[in-house]
């Protein structure tokens, strides 16, 4: 599943979430990086607990270092945030290397425009 997000005249792709052969992963990457540039997008993120930092690695992601401040990849675009945020979760899972989490699972995966709260 994938979002686009839009702020002014610039624009990303987002996967929210992801249900398939892990081994997949990459090509549907790849068919996204497309898209990316044939739309004119900016870049695609993935939030994301549970895939392989290989798997990323390998389908062209590179894990944010939140310690640095020349890259952001904004996380808050209703209204729009220009600032890195750690993201957390939780969970009752013992075994975490059976756990796969997704922007979409939580509440991060959600507008928050102005009026949005009384609908």
């Amino acid at each position: 599943m994938v979002r686009l997000v839009r702020c002014g005249t610039s624009s990303c792709l987002r996967i929210v979430d992801f249900y398939g052969q892990e081994e997949t992963f990459g090509t549907h990457a790849l068919n996204l990086c497309k898209k990316m540039f044939s739309e004119g997008h900016e870049y695609i993120d993935i939030l994301t607990f549970g895939l392989s930092d290989h798997l990323l690695k390998k389908s062209g992601f590179n894990r944010l270092d939140h310690s640095q401040l020349e890259i952001v990849v904004p996380n808050h675009f209703e209204p729009f945030v220009q600032k890195n945020v750690k993201v957390g979760f939780f969970s009752n899972i013992k075994n975490l290397a059976d756990l796969r989490i997704y922007k979409a699972d939580g509440d991060q995966d959600r507008p928050s425009l102005k009026g949005y709260e009384n609908e």
